[in-house]
């Protein structure tokens, strides 16, 4: 009896001893959490106040001179409101996350973080397109009076279209992957 007894310490000392302290997983928990809140505030801040200054900018121009400028300020108000909101509503993601428990935060960001950088990613890859179809059309009157002008005017739009999904997309979600992969890790160290 007294061997089992000696046997469930030694077990209970070495499984104490391989755990992380409480006060390194407290320390490390909060400064993730400090970590997204900043990263999440900083950055749909500044979108919320680009996109209210996009509005503001449609609002206050809105002349409907012309078919194509029409279509252009359309896309510009759509794309401002579909970032504002999506901003928005991080923001108080961010906020009902900075309420869970440690454990309840740990277990969240692992399941979830893939799906919302993924969701982030595409939501600002698909403002930039937006906004870079609302350009050409903003300029397609002036574009149409010259046949090379309008050509190299679709080459461009084609161009950076082409590499905002093909090239700065991949590098996105590479970058994206090993931070998360990063996270993950530091995850289940802390678990």
């Amino acid at each position: 009896m007294k061997d089992e007894f000696d046997q469930y310490r030694t077990d209970w000392d070495v499984q104490a001893a391989s755990l992380p302290h409480l006060q390194e997983v407290q320390t490390e928990v909060l400064r993730l959490r400090k970590q997204r809140k900043n990263k999440v505030v900083l950055w749909y801040s500044a979108l919320i106040v680009f996109c209210m200054l996009v509005i503001a900018y449609v609002i206050y121009t809105d002349e409907l001179n012309s078919l194509s400028e029409s279509i252009s300020e359309f896309l510009l108000l759509f794309a401002s409101v579909f970032a504002f909101r999506n901003a928005w509503k991080n923001i108080h993601r961010q906020k009902r996350e900075y309420l869970l428990s440690n454990v309840e935060f740990i277990r969240q960001a692992a399941q979830e973080e893939q799906r919302t950088i993924r969701n982030k990613l595409v939501s600002n890859l698909l403002f930039a397109s937006t906004l870079s179809i609302s350009v050409f059309f903003h300029f397609l009157e002036k574009l149409l009076f010259n046949a090379i002008w309008f050509l190299t005017g679709c080459a461009v739009l084609s161009a950076i279209n082409l590499v905002i999904w093909l090239v700065i997309k991949p590098l996105c979600e590479k970058r994206h992957s090993a931070k998360n992969n990063e996270l993950l890790s530091l995850i289940q160290k802390i678990k």
